[in-house]
């Protein structure tokens, strides 16, 4: 009988993790009821490859800052909730208010140094990463240091973009930006640069930047399906 376990190899089975900004205070991330309050209360020494964070509708204040990658078997993902998601209404906590559109309104909404990443808004604009006009090069995903990330059904958007009921937006005023703003960023102004290699942008809109691209030491970058719109600014570099 002992012989016979050296024939199988157990695995610890993916974990589910959620952030919730209607929590008082921050919790151990283990449900609903004692969710991390925002995404820069994320333990990343918990996560492991193959879980999943789920994130509830509503709006937050601190980023996205992925501390921890996956393998090529098992990818981290990052999810807002729907009212599909079974490990999200079996949870404590559960509220059918949660499965709305997640903003994060930050300097920094998103950075994923790490591989093997999955983010997904789950639908159109599901998930809006809204930069703020701060100084220095403010942008809506950091991707410098990823390898084999996929970002999808995301809404990059910065200053410019005026949010209409369609999601769509045009005729708005351009305002001066302090810093030298971008959707979607890889390496610039980093020192050494580290670049980014294998990253999907997909189903997802970037707007409202003065330069909705900026990269440099970019390897197989992918951008499909995606809406592209009021770029520029007054005092924008490009």
């Amino acid at each position: 009988l002992f012989a016979l376990a050296g024939l199988f190899t157990f695995s610890a089975s993916a974990a589910n993790w959620f952030v919730s900004q209607s929590v008082a205070t921050s919790g151990n991330g283990q449900s609903l009821s004692t969710a991390w309050k925002q995404p820069g209360n994320i333990v990343w020494s918990s996560v492991q490859p193959g879980d999943t964070i789920w994130i509830a509708g509503g709006t937050y204040t601190s980023g996205i800052s992925v501390g921890k990658s996956g393998t090529a078997a098992n990818q981290i993902y990052i999810k807002r909730v729907t009212s599909a998601d079974t490990a999200a209404t079996s949870a404590a906590g559960w509220s059918s208010a949660f499965d709305s559109q997640v903003i994060i309104n930050s300097s920094s909404p998103l950075r994923t140094p790490a591989a093997y990443i999955y983010i997904d808004g789950r639908m159109d604009m599901g998930m809006r990463l809204n930069v703020s006009n701060s100084g220095g090069l403010p942008t809506s995903a950091d991707v410098t240091g990823g390898n084999f990330v996929t970002l999808t059904n995301l809404d990059l958007m910065g200053p410019n973009a005026a949010p209409h009921p369609d999601g769509s937006s045009c005729g708005t005023a351009l305002v001066n930006f302090s810093g030298d703003a971008s959707g979607m960023m890889i390496g610039y102004g980093y020192s050494p640069n580290p670049g980014a290699d294998n990253i999907k942008l997909t189903h997802s809109r970037v707007r409202g930047h003065p330069n909705e691209f900026w990269f440099a030491s970019a390897r197989n970058i992918t951008i499909e399906h995606c809406k592209i719109y009021d770029n520029g600014a007054a005092n924008s570099a490009q």
